[in-house]
């Protein structure tokens, strides 16, 4: 598996993205990640906890499909913890694709992370 996703007992949904993502491997993310926004709304969005620390590469493919997660207004926030410079560019890039400038925040632990998801 190319990633982990798991709703957190405190109802924010972890997620890590595992070595290189092709169109393959981010198709089974977002296939696993649409059980969870099957279940919320755009009223009530998913606040979502990423851990960068074990990411490869993106393909194109795999940008854009991220790029058309971005606007989906099911997720409220993403906090990213562990992040490299490329993860930084890319979020950067698709925050501004998507319009959203609150959407993702980069985070040096855990518990920062939570904190700013929950204000």
């Amino acid at each position: 598996m190319a990633h982990a996703i798991e709703m957190g007992e405190d109802g924010i949904l972890r997620s890590a993205f595992i070595g290189d993502m092709g169109d393959t491997e981010m198709t089974a993310f977002m296939n696993d990640l649409e059980l969870f926004l099957a279940q919320t709304t755009a009223d009530k969005p998913l606040l979502v906890l990423h851990d960068a620390q074990q990411e490869g590469k993106f393909s194109t493919a795999a940008r854009q499909k991220m790029a058309g997660l971005s606007q989906d207004r099911r997720i409220a926030k993403t906090a990213i913890i562990n992040a490299n410079a490329f993860t930084r560019v890319m979020v950067f890039f698709l925050s501004r694709v998507s319009k959203r400038d609150d959407v993702a925040g980069f985070f040096g632990n855990e518990a920062e992370a939570i904190h700013w998801l929950k204000e």
